[in-house]
């Protein structure tokens, strides 16, 4: 069921939402741990992986440090 989900470039609320409603288990990584200025709503998928047991692994950017495509940052891509 998982292969055919694609989150990425989503926002992580919207994500969420869909998580929740479709029942799937997930797991949240963040890019930037401990910073101040990195609020979960305005975090953006920016990977995802399939791990065992149907579970989807989420890795997540906040978009106020990262501009998404330009590679590096503090993106830790």
């Amino acid at each position: 069921m998982t292969e055919n989900i694609d989150l990425v470039g989503i926002y992580l609320e919207e994500a969420l939402k869909y998580l929740k409603a479709t029942g799937l288990k997930y797991k949240l990584k963040v890019t930037s741990e401990g910073s101040r200025e990195h609020p979960y709503g305005k975090m953006r998928i920016v990977r995802q992986k399939k791990l065992p047991n149907e579970i989807i692994e989420l890795v997540l950017v906040s978009e106020f440090t990262f501009i998404y495509g330009k590679g590096g940052g503090n993106g830790g891509l």
